[in-house]
C-alpha cells in the first residue's frame, strides 16, 4: 500500500462516524431540485359583455375557483403547470437532534393550458362549449395564437412564480455512520405571480429526508417537500379579478449543508 492511500486511510479512519449529527451551532445549506405542481382550479371574472361579446386584453389569466360577482362573465377552469426548477437556500441553528432554520425557495414554471369546465356570460347563460365563445376567450386571455384541443386552451408565455419564505423545524434521526434522516415542516408566505399579477399568501410545508457527512462540518442532502398556498383572490378594480385555489408543489431536491 502507498504512502497516498495509507494517508487516505487514516483520515477516513479520523472521521467519527456520524459526525454530522453531533455539531451543534449555525449552520447554512443551499439546494437545488425539480418541482411538481398540481393543477390548479381557476376562475376569471369581469363585468358582463366584458367578456363575451366585446372583450378585454386587461383581463389577466390568474386563478381558483371562487364566488364571481353578481352578474358578471366568468371563464372556469383548471391550469396544467410545468414541471419547474427550484432554487433556495437556508440559514439555521443545529440543537443537536432539532434545527430551526429560515427557508427561502424560488421558481418560474410554464403554464401549460387552461382546461375550461364552464364559460358563463352571453346575458347569464352558461355552456362548456370552449369553440362556441373561443374567440372572445382567446381575446380576454390576451392569447394571439390561441389553438385549441377539445376544451383544453394552450397558453403561450404565462409564466407562474413562487417565492416562498418559510421558518422550518427539523428532527434529525441519529443512526450510526454518516447517514442522518430528517423529518419535519415549517410555516410562513409565498407570493404566488401569474403573468404578471402577484399577492403573497400563507403557506406551509412539510418534509423528509437524509443527510450523509462526507467530512466534519460539511454534509450532502437529499430530500423531498410538499408545499401548499392559501387560496388568492385579486381584484383588479372595475369589476375585473381572478382567483387561485390552493397551489400544491412537490420539490425533490440536493443540497449542500455546512456548519459554521
Amino acid at each position: 500500500m502507498n504512502k497516498t492511500a495509507i494517508l487516505f486511510a487514516t483520515t477516513l479512519a479520523a472521521i467519527p462516524a456520524g459526525a454530522h449529527a453531533s455539531i451543534t451551532g449555525f449552520y447554512g445549506t443551499v439546494q437545488a431540485g425539480g418541482q411538481s405542481t398540481s393543477g390548479v382550479d381557476t376562475v376569471i371574472y369581469a363585468p358582463q359583455g366584458a367578456i363575451f361579446g366585446g372583450g378585454n386584453n386587461d383581463v389577466v389569466a390568474a386563478a381558483a375557483v371562487a364566488p364571481a360577482p353578481a352578474g358578471s362573465d366568468q371563464i372556469e377552469g383548471r391550469y396544467k403547470i410545468d414541471t419547474a426548477f427550484q432554487i433556495g437556500g437556508a440559514l439555521g441553528y443545529d440543537f443537536g437532534l432539532v434545527r430551526a432554520e429560515v427557508n427561502v425557495n424560488y421558481s418560474s414554471a410554464k403554464v401549460k393550458s387552461l382546461n375550461v369546465t364552464q364559460l358563463t356570460g352571453l346575458g347569464g347563460q352558461t355552456t362548456t362549449d370552449l369553440n362556441a365563445v373561443k374567440s372572445d376567450v382567446c381575446f380576454a386571455l390576451d392569447q394571439a395564437a390561441c389553438s385549441t384541443s377539445g376544451n383544453a386552451l394552450a397558453l403561450d408565455g404565462v409564466k407562474l412564480k413562487q417565492v416562498s419564505v418559510l421558518g422550518n423545524a427539523w428532527i434529525d434521526v441519529p443512526l450510526p455512520g454518516p447517514f442522518s434522516p430528517y423529518v419535519g415542516g415549517g410555516l410562513g408566505a409565498v407570493h404566488l405571480d401569474v403573468d404578471g399579477e402577484g399577492k403573497t399568501v400563507f403557506a406551509w410545508q412539510v418534509g423528509a429526508g437524509v443527510a450523509y457527512s462526507i467530512i466534519p462540518h460539511v454534509a450532502i442532502t437529499a430530500d423531498v417537500r410538499h408545499r401548499e398556498s392559501g387560496k388568492v383572490n385579486m381584484d383588479f378594480g372595475g369589476g375585473y379579478g381572478a382567483n387561485f385555489g390552493r397551489v400544491k408543489s412537490t420539490t425533490y431536491g440536493l443540497g449542500l449543508r455546512v456548519s459554521f
